[in-house]
């Protein structure tokens, strides 16, 4: 049986040709032997296979998740930049709006303070008072006209107060109107830009829920690929 000893260095395919040899030599007993040590050998040969698959699936797993998570930081550096780039672009919109509605007012401010005249327009208990008084100096009635122009002084300064303070209400009635429209249209501006920052926000949560769910359908596809490709290694009856 020396001639016949085993080689551990014989390939599984050398070890079943011999196997065949002996059968028709009627050595079974050595054929017997043989043919274990054939399928002892099959079975380390597929434990090392299915060892170095595991290994394989394993580095597949983690390159998947590494891939996918990659993938995931560049879709959230993306949003990121498009939320940043519109918030600037808001915030652009916003100021340019403010500047411009200053300078209206000031601009209107303006307009009104030489609209507006600031000499008063004299009542006609004050005209009827200037012309008695004229009256009174053609007929060189100085005395009288004094006293007329006494009363002209006190109710001119009366009505020059009156109308500074009726001047200003209606400067600041005005500047308020115009301010009020002011904040309607910045206003405007804001839930404009609010809801475009919104349809981003869906948009995004969309596009991330597909992201996530691709995600999941390649994991399971790599999973039942790797459960087949297990079950025919351990079905397999080949070398």
């Amino acid at each position: 049986m020396s001639g016949e000893k085993l080689s551990s260095l014989e390939s599984i395919e050398e070890l079943q040709d011999r196997c065949h040899n002996l059968e028709r030599e009627g050595k079974y007993d050595v054929a017997q032997t043989l043919k274990n040590e054939i399928e002892m050998k099959f079975q380390l040969r597929k434990a090392e296979k299915l060892e170095e698959l595991k290994a394989k699936q394993e580095n597949e797993r983690i390159d998947l998740e590494n891939n996918q998570l990659q993938e995931f930081n560049d879709f959230s550096s993306s949003w990121e930049k498009r939320f940043e780039n519109h918030k600037a672009n808001a915030d652009e919109q916003i100021e340019k709006l403010v500047e411009k509605q200053k300078q209206e007012q000031a601009d209107n401010l303006l307009r009104l303070e030489n609209l507006i005249p600031q000499i008063f327009k004299k009542s006609s208990e004050l005209l009827n008072m200037i012309q008695i008084k004229n009256g009174l100096l053609k007929m060189k009635e100085y005395g009288e006209a004094h006293k007329v122009q006494q009363r002209i002084d006190i109710l001119t300064e009366i009505e020059t107060k009156n109308w500074e303070v009726e001047r200003k209400k209606k400067i600041a009635q005005k500047m308020l109107h115009s301010e009020n429209k002011h904040e309607v249209d910045l206003n405007a501006l804001k839930k404009r830009l609010n809801a475009v920052e919104d349809e981003m926000k869906k948009k995004r949560s969309l596009e991330m829920e597909k992201l996530l769910q691709k995600f999941q359908n390649m994991k399971k596809e790599r999973q039942n690929l790797q459960i087949q490709e297990v079950y025919k290694l351990l079905h397999s009856n080949s070398s």
